[in-house]
């Protein structure tokens, strides 16, 4: 038997800020996502928004998005990627401050994360 040594964990590590789009970390603001845009890149920006204390939960898909139509693009491709991707703890934990569904079953994969933040959006008034 071998014993483990002690580590500390390392978070996943993240881009916040592409093309423009997404959360510029030196001068604490949000360029939304319009056009084109990759889903993980949109948890990475939300992810470091939260993470820097500069969201307000009732209103993160205007601050986020373009248009309704660029949320609801994103979150179907979150949901069709979840055969091939996983919600990472980081995303997840930034997700769960963000809504206040803190419990990891609303977190399990993309498809019940993209669900999890509809509701949240509806039950806010936000779409």
């Amino acid at each position: 038997m071998a014993i483990i040594k002690a580590y500390v964990p390392k978070l996943a590590d993240i881009t916040p800020n592409v093309r423009g789009m997404g959360f510029n970390e030196l001068t604490g603001k949000f360029h939304k996502f319009v056009g084109e845009f990759e889903y993980y890149e949109v948890l990475d920006a939300l992810t470091a928004a939260v993470e820097a204390g500069e969201f307000d939960t009732e209103q993160w898909v205007t601050t986020v998005f373009g248009s309704n139509r660029e949320f609801q693009a994103f979150l179907q491709n979150l949901e069709a990627s979840s055969d091939t991707a996983r919600v990472n703890d980081r995303w997840c934990l930034a997700l769960g401050t963000l809504t206040e569904c803190t419990d990891d079953e609303y977190w399990l994969n993309c498809a019940v994360a993209a669900s999890t933040l509809l509701t949240h959006a509806k039950d806010t008034g936000q779409v």
